[in-house]
């Protein structure tokens, strides 16, 4: 092999490398999310029903607010079926997980074997959600300082941080640092 095309199956091996690495990041950063998230209700289901199995043999209108609060958080648990998708993304960052596993065992891949890998890859992006744009980034400057790539990290502002797995930001602050 001549060492151009040496060092360009290098460079298609880091970048999907790379793309793995941050999709093993955001999927075992989600799956996270909605675990501690289904676990949370729970608890609180079972504080709240203590709490009002408690109220009705003594006196106080605490107990219905908490009874609301937990009317509100299993709404939400229902509709957005946390614990679901704290097992999807535990199922995608399991195969993400394998093919990183798949592309280290590749010690000296072929064009032909890192597209295969590619195609790989695709199909597995295809059963994701939508991506959260701020935790996506947040998971490429992780893969980034890894790599000690710091003129790749892109920025994000603390709000960005803060709600990274709550909203989907439409607009993120542009260009690198």
């Amino acid at each position: 092999m001549m060492p151009g095309q040496t060092r360009k199956i290098a460079e298609i091996k880091y970048r999907l490398s790379f793309r793995i690495r941050k999709s093993v990041a955001y999927h075992d950063h989600r799956r996270s999310y909605y675990m501690n998230l289904d676990a949370a209700v729970k608890i609180l289901g079972l504080v709240i029903a203590s709490a009002v199995f408690t109220d009705n043999f003594g006196g106080g209108d605490w107990a219905k607010w908490l009874g609301l609060v937990f009317i509100l958080a299993s709404s939400a648990s229902l509709v957005r079926n946390f614990g679901f998708m704290g097992h999807l993304h535990d199922s995608l960052y399991k195969d993400f997980s394998g093919l990183q596993q798949k592309l280290v065992e590749m010690r000296l891949p072929t064009a032909g074997k890192l597209e295969s890998l590619e195609s790989e890859i695709i199909a597995v992006e295809s059963r994701e959600p939508p991506i959260y744009p701020a935790l996506n980034r947040y998971c490429h400057n992780q893969i980034c300082r890894v790599d000690d790539q710091h003129e790749s990290i892109k920025p994000l502002r603390f709000h960005h941080l803060l709600l990274k797995n709550v909203i989907q930001f439409t607009s993120l602050p542009p260009g690198t640092k």
